[in-house]
This record gives structure tokens, C-alpha cells and sequence, in this order.
């Protein structure tokens, strides 16, 4: 069983330090933190291995875990089963965290389709529940509003290695990107052909294009405030990594870049990194924090890794 350990950095101090383990989660799948706790979610799939070509088809048992940085005790807030079968299997569930609200997207138990849970992590009870006919690709809370997007799961042609073939690649297709307000619990189409979507403050932040796993990867950075509802194109880019904060946008594409909804500003900055290194970023609480580590030819990380941060009040805009 593969534990993987969960670090705390000040950002302020640049000191860090260990605050717990994964519990035998393979790869912290789904991370989150808010500043208060760290959450992950754990898969576990059955295998078949006498039905080719989906050897990996059996259902997925999941479990979601909450790690308190005050106390370091960790406990489970969320479990289930995923069994439709989606193009060789179960979709593994997918959650957000925003204050006191959890978002969880998983199939439905009492129907076809998927339900999007809201529940309090304070005492645990079921704010709400938005149901939708087809898988749920992407999920983000803020305020007790959602943003998702959902499509149809499906091989599509994706171009392989330079010199290779097209071949079929699984893919969510035909997705739209969806808004359910808190104030009066409907759900409404707000644009097509999107994924992985971010919410924050009523500003959305999107990929337009085709699922990040085909390739190559067509795609527009967009954003708008959910009202009014007025789309403009951040960045023509092929790099689904991006994070908001409601005002600030940042994201990755030849280094890091931001952009500031009030005035429309961006910039780049400069990084004492090479681009290709790194992993990920994000924008939160006054911070642009980013982290990633050396990359070989196959794509996997093999260290150092690094972890770095920046006021955002100090990057000229």
C-alpha cells in the first residue's frame, strides 16, 4: 500500500513541515486545501482481467478524507461505490471545498445520471443536491453557488508521439458548461465545449476546447462573471493549468502569467525556473505560488522538486 506524505509551508516564514500521510491514497487523487484542512480522495478499482480490452473495468470504491492542520487527526468524510460501466468502467468521483460547503459529483444512487451533493463539513448535512442526466467532468463551489461541466464519455481519434498514428483515446465530448445558483437551486447551460472549470466570487474561469486527454489539445483560456454573462478569451494556449481567485487569473503557457479582471491587465513573470519544469500553480489568499521539479524525456518528474511563492502586491501589473 503507497503512503505519501502531506506537507504545510508558510509562505510568509518559508519554513515547512509534515502534518500527516495519505492514508495508502495512491497519489493524492483530487487535492484540495482551504487553509484550515487538506483533502484528498482514495480509489480503489476492481480489475477483470479475462474481458480485453477493458482490464480495468470493475467498480471503483472510493473514499474521501479530511486532514484538520490544528488537530493532524484525519477523518473520512465521504465513501461510495462507482459501478456504470462509461467506455470500459466506472468515472471516478470528483469534489470542490469552499468554506463550510463540500461538493461531491458522483453517479447517482437512486437513478441514471450523477448527482452533485453540497453538504457542510462542520456537522455533515445535505445542503443540497443538483442532479444531472450525464457524467459530471468538472465541479467547482463558491459560495454555495456550482459550476460543472458534463458531456459524453467516449473514444474519440487523438494524435499519438510525433509520428504516430491517430487512435482512440477516451474523452468527454459534447460538454457544456453549467451554473446552479444557490438562491434558487436550478441549473442552467451558460456555453458549450468546455472543461475543467474554476468558480470563485461569481467569476468563472474555463478551458474552450476539446478534453485536455486528446491530443493535440485546441484550446482557449476563457472567463466571465456568471452576471453579467460577457466570455472573453484570456489566452489562445494548449495548457490546461490554470487556477483564479475571483479577481486574479494565472496560468501556464512559456513561464507564469496573470491577469486582473478589474482592468484587464496581464503580465508575465519571470521565473528562475525553466518553463518545462514546472508542475503546477495557483493564486490564493494574496499569494502566486508554483512548484514542480526536473523533468526527463519521458515525462516523469525525477527532482528536485521545488515549491516557491510570491507576494501577489509585488508582481507589476
Amino acid at each position: 500500500m503507497n503512503r505519501y506524505s502531506i506537507y504545510l509551508a508558510d509562505l510568509a516564514t518559508g519554513s515547512v513541515g509534515k502534518i500527516g500521510d495519505s492514508n495508502g491514497s495512491y497519489g493524492l487523487e483530487g487535492f484540495a486545501f482551504d487553509g484550515e484542512a487538506a483533502y484528498w480522495l482514495k480509489n480503489t478499482k476492481q480489475t477483470t482481467p479475462d474481458l480485453v480490452p477493458c482490464l480495468r473495468n470493475g467498480p471503483i470504491t472510493w473514499q474521501l478524507f479530511r486532514l484538520d492542520v490544528s488537530t493532524r487527526q484525519t477523518q473520512t468524510l465521504r465513501s461510495g461505490v462507482q459501478k456504470q460501466d462509461v467506455d470500459c468502467g466506472p468515472l471516478p468521483v470528483i469534489f470542490d471545498v469552499d468554506a463550510d460547503t463540500l461538493a461531491v459529483a458522483h453517479e447517482a444512487d437512486a437513478s441514471p445520471g450523477w448527482d452533485i451533493d453540497l453538504t457542510s463539513i462542520a456537522n455533515g448535512a445535505l445542503v443540497r443536491t443538483i442532479h444531472t442526466d450525464l457524467p459530471v467532468q468538472s465541479v467547482s463551489v463558491s459560495g454555495g453557488d456550482v459550476a460543472f461541466v458534463v458531456g459524453t464519455y467516449k473514444d474519440v481519434l487523438s494524435f499519438g508521439d510525433p509520428g504516430g498514428d491517430y487512435g482512440p483515446t477516451p474523452a468527454f465530448v459534447d460538454t457544456k458548461l453549467m451554473f446552479s445558483a444557490a438562491s434558487d437551486g436550478t441549473s442552467r447551460a451558460l456555453a458549450d465545449d468546455a472543461y475543467s472549470v474554476e468558480l470563485d466570487a461569481g467569476r468563472l474561469i474555463w478551458m474552450k476546447g476539446l478534453d485536455e486527454n486528446v491530443r493535440p489539445v485546441p484550446g482557449e483560456l476563457m472567463t466571465s462573471l456568471v452576471d453579467p454573462w460577457s466570455p472573453i478569451i484570456v489566452s489562445d494556449l494548449r495548457f490546461p493549468d490554470y487556477a483564479d481567485d475571483g479577481a486574479l487569473i494565472t496560468w501556464w503557457g512559456e513561464g507564469q502569467n496573470i491577469w486582473r479582471a478589474s482592468d484587464q491587465a496581464a503580465a508575465q513573470i519571470g521565473l528562475s525556473w525553466d518553463p518545462s519544469e514546472i508542475a503546477d500553480g495557483t493564486v490564493s489568499d494574496g499569494w502566486l505560488t508554483w512548484h514542480g521539479g526536473r523533468t526527463s524525456a519521458d515525462s516523469e518528474i525525477y527532482g528536485p522538486d521545488y515549491l516557491f511563492g510570491i507576494p501577489v502586491a509585488d508582481i507589476p501589473l
